[in-house]
């Protein structure tokens, strides 16, 4: 719900803001992120656990005092990537990551994605993917292992067909669900045999269903719900301190995420354009095939046309001329957002993020 707030929220504003500057746009989920949420939660955890061993905490509600806590550090830190936006772009910082080698660039986003699998390993299987491969159990190494092979087919079916139509991510995704549930019928294994196995989730484990009033109030993660009264109260103040350096670093790291997706996104404008000229390009040779053809035709238009006076003639185009110059100008005025102006977007973007309680959201 926390990331279907933020796209709600957030998404139509990026629409608005870039939709006439930048065409096939498409704002979405920034799963950059993961693996630092990820990092804020195992915080959030291990020190409601040191606290809930203690003796002067023993009535602590783990789960509202996790959920109000993590909420609060994520706020807190799509807060301060909002101001380290606004600063870079107000000192011109935004061009610091032009300056980073390029295979420093492209291992630190590799490692990202590294870290998502990493992370989707651990949820999927309970164990790192470091226990599983230093176990030295055959068994246990196969079974974790074979797990993850469709998604390693899928992945790289992904990688070859993705760039060639967006259509192949729907198709693929709907044919691995078709193909699950058909195996699922071949052999005979009912949906709850499956979720024993670990193939599928089970609904407790997804979904929190509140049992008190307090739970029932208004929080997260509905949108706006870190403000509610009853979720401040439930914040672990030194669960919240034990991850804000890991909130400080994820908000570095986003910055410099932020810089070069502004950049990207400008670049990409470029390219649009160019295409846009080859294509207006051949459709001028292919309607110059036909320009004998046209004039043809507007002869025999001329010769019917009834005769024009010559003076209100003459005004009628000056008054065309006028209107399409200003036209022009108006055009000519307006100029496509720069990538300090971007960067003012996504940070005003953060800000919103930050108060509604949703995810980070950046334009594909």
């Amino acid at each position: 719900l926390m990331a279907c707030v933020g796209s709600l929220i957030t998404c139509p504003m990026f629409i608005a803001l870039f939709g006439s500057d930048f065409p096939a746009l498409y704002p979405c989920l920034d799963m950059f992120m993961a693996p630092f949420l990820a990092k804020l939660a195992a915080d959030v955890d291990e020190s409601l656990v040191a606290a809930r061993d203690s003796e002067s905490t023993e009535d602590i509600d783990d789960s509202a005092a996790f959920l109000a806590t993590f909420v609060a550090l994520n706020a807190f830190g799509m807060l301060l990537s909002g101001v380290l936006c606004v600063l870079a772009a107000k000192i011109k910082l935004v061009n610091l990551a032009a300056f980073l080698p390029f295979p420093v660039l492209c291992g630190f986003f590799s490692s990202v994605g590294i870290s998502v699998w990493m992370s989707a390993f651990k949820v999927d299987t309970g164990i790192t993917i470091q226990r599983v491969l230093g176990s030295g159990n055959i068994i246990l190494l196969g079974t974790s292992l074979l797990r993850h092979i469709p998604s390693l087919v899928v992945g790289s079916l992904l990688y070859i067909l993705g760039p060639r139509s967006p259509f192949f991510l729907i198709g693929l995704i709907a044919a691995t669900v078709v193909l699950a549930y058909s195996l699922m019928a071949l052999t005979e294994t009912s949906l709850e045999e499956a979720q024993g196995m670990g193939l599928f989730w089970k609904k407790e484990e997804v979904m929190m269903t509140p049992t008190t009033d307090e739970q029932k109030s208004w929080g997260p993660p509905q949108a706006f719900g870190l403000w509610s009264p009853s979720v401040i109260k439930n914040i672990s103040w030194p669960a919240f301190a034990n991850g804000l350096s890991d909130a400080i670093a994820m908000s570095l790291i986003y910055l410099l995420r932020c810089s070069l997706h502004a950049a990207a996104l400008k670049k990409n404008l470029a390219n649009v354009k160019a295409n846009c000229k080859t294509n207006g390009e051949s459709f001028q040779r292919n309607a110059a095939l036909s320009e004998s053809d046209m004039a043809k035709s507007s002869q025999q238009i001329l010769v019917q046309m009834p005769k024009v006076n010559k003076s209100t003639e003459k005004s009628e185009a000056n008054n065309d001329t006028e209107q399409m110059n200003g036209s022009v100008v108006s055009a000519k005025a307006r100029k496509p957002k720069d990538v300090l102006e971007i960067l003012m977007d996504y940070a005003n973007g953060l800000f919103v993020l930050s108060f509604s309680g949703g995810f980070a959201v950046l334009p594909a």
